[in-house]
């Protein structure tokens, strides 16, 4: 058991437009989540979610509302050796967390729409 997964209460389920992202090398899997029924894939999420795609476990949640931050849409994750993982958010903004640890580096709002698809070259 990693991360208190077993015994957890409540219906989490994927959401948002951009519903995962991938770093190859780290095997990590990013995915918004939030609590909800059936039907509600497109409500972004509360938390981010971090697995393990080796070990199939999640090994980090990531809460959005200490941070001030709306629901996420959509998430993108860089390739490099120090990444960095960018989180579009209702509000509309994009918040940039550091992909090892989770913690916020930067918070840009006000871009005049959700950003719902984040591409990384």
């Amino acid at each position: 058991m990693v991360d208190g997964q077993r015994g957890e209460k409540g219906h989490w389920r994927p959401g948002g437009q951009q519903l995962a992202a991938i770093h190859g090398a780290l095997g990590r899997l990013y995915v918004p989540m939030h609590s909800g029924g059936e039907g509600s894939h497109k409500q972004g999420g509360s938390e981010i979610w971090v697995f393990d795609l080796k070990t199939h476990h999640r090994i980090a949640r990531w809460p959005m509302r200490p941070l001030h931050l709306g629901p996420v849409s959509a998430v993108q994750v860089s390739q490099d050796a120090a990444p960095v993982l960018f989180a579009g958010t209702d509000d509309p903004g994009v918040a940039v967390f550091d992909a090892l640890t989770g913690q916020l580096r930067h918070m840009e709002k006000n871009l005049g729409q959700s950003p719902w698809l984040l591409l990384n070259p």
